[in-house]
């Protein structure tokens, strides 16, 4: 039975269908940008003009959304600001035609977004279209309190989205709340208590946590996300009943996979290369930092080392223990994906990886597994000029011939019964460079 909880229709549940022309502020932690995502995707589903904005940073959209760079670089050369700005709205304008909706903001560090100009801003809110706006920050953590300038509501928002993961409970204060010192004074708590569904409750409700910067007026809504499994949601249920306030539950996790092999012998190396420095840090880091990056799917490592298990513990994985890696390869394939399959029997597609690959980008990975998604019964294999190289998202129908494998080849065997299914991603060079020997390693000045 698959207990995962689905997306919420964010327009009809929250009654936002009904309103008009919405400006709708999200704040909190755990997922604001999937929920301002989700929303945006119903508007454009049904072909409705909006624009998606931010008052602080959020993450820069993907190449799938229509992104208007609004960096002032002409005031000079085009007659000032009021002669750029209408630039911009026009051109804005001309793009909502086209593509219904536009996220807009100036670039920034760390593949980010900032906040546009206040003329513009207060022009896109005079358009009488609904606008959704990224209002906070939390550093990836699924819980948080605001500091005296947080959160960033403007004052024409109608509707207030608040925002919680449900992966923070049974976890200390510490670890999972962005502003810990914060969250444990309101709640009277110390930062290394674990956090409990009643908290998360009493934040919500608080003026000086979830509801801070919220007026008179403006509505307000609780959103759990990450309800993606029984306990979850029994935890997310159990918020909802000690609230009064209006909470809806939710999960955007889908149904795909990343599998990490971690347990290899490492013959070549002669040594646990996983451990190795490599630009600073050891290999396996990089791994763990894209995971990191990486949302709404399912994350499982197969490993024996006890380096990488003690890391990995802390990250929303799932370990997997492979005590006889002298099997080879199809022995770390098979414990990992009979991990996905029973965690998710509803599963699609999964991208396997290797985990000495330090150059490779969580970036890719999504695009690998966005373009999976657009070609369904395929095998997308990352490839540099034109060679076939990991990761590789291979599509459910191949589950069962990947579990049939044995000794160390890998899928390589069922990829050649299907050249017909084979689609190549290109990626840079830098991605795809493995750790095989110890001069890859001494060649970079490691």
């Amino acid at each position: 039975m698959n207990n995962k909880k689905e997306t919420i229709n964010f327009l009809k549940e929250l009654n936002i269908e009904q309103s008009h022309n919405p400006i709708i502020s999200v704040v909190g932690a755990g997922g604001k940008t999937s929920v301002v995502e989700a929303i945006a995707g119903e508007y454009k589903k049904v072909s409705a003009q909006a624009v998606v904005m931010t008052t602080t940073h959020m993450r820069r959209p993907s190449s799938r959304h229509c992104f208007l760079d609004m960096t002032n670089r002409e005031t000079e050369k085009r007659g000032g600001t009021g002669a750029w700005c209408e630039d911009m709205m026009k051109r804005l304008r001309e793009l909502l035609e086209e593509q219904c909706v536009v996220w807009i903001g100036k670039p920034v560090e760390q593949g980010k977004i900032a906040s546009v100009d206040r003329q513009i801003q207060a022009a896109v809110l005079g358009m009488g279209i609904p606008v959704i706006i990224e209002a906070d920050g939390a550093k990836g953590k699924p819980v948080k309190a605001p500091r005296d300038y947080e959160p960033v509501i403007l004052p024409e928002t109608t509707v207030v989205l608040n925002v919680y993961g449900m992966d923070a409970i049974g976890r200390p204060l510490e670890e999972v709340c962005h502003r810990a010192d914060i969250v444990a004074g309101l709640l009277g708590r110390s930062q290394e208590d674990l956090l409990e569904p009643v908290d998360i409750a009493r934040l919500a409700a608080s003026p000086q946590g979830g509801r801070k910067g919220v007026l008179p007026g403006m509505e307000y809504h609780v959103i759990l996300n990450k309800a993606d499994s029984s306990k979850r949601e029994g935890d997310a249920e159990q918020i909802r009943r000690l609230s009064a306030e209006a909470v809806h539950i939710t999960s955007f996790r889908k149904h795909e996979a990343v599998l990490v092999l971690a347990a290899g012998l490492g013959r070549r190396f002669g040594d646990n290369k996983l451990l190795q420095c490599y630009r600073g840090k050891p290999i396996y880091r990089y791994m763990l930092e894209n995971l990191t990056k990486l949302e709404h799917v399912q994350k499982v490592l197969v490993t024996r080392f006890p380096e990488v298990e003690e890391a990995a513990e802390l990250l929303d994985v799932q370990l997997v223990r492979n005590e006889n890696p002298e099997d080879g390869i199809a022995h770390s394939l098979h414990l990992g994906l009979e991990a996905c399959m029973h965690a998710d029997p509803g599963l699609e597609r999964v991208l396997v990886t290797v985990c000495d690959q330090p150059g490779l980008k969580a970036e890719t990975m999504e695009r690998l597994l966005e373009k999976a998604e657009q070609e369904k019964g395929k095998i997308i294999c990352a490839s540099t000029g034109g060679i076939r190289r990991n990761p590789v998202v291979w599509d459910s129908r191949f589950f069962p011939e990947l579990l049939e494998l044995s000794g160390d080849v890998g899928g390589r065997q069922v990829i050649k019964r299907y050249p017909e299914c084979i689609v190549p991603v290109e990626i840079d060079e830098t991605e795809t460079k493995d750790i095989d020997y110890p001069e890859d390693i001494w060649k970079e000045g490691s």
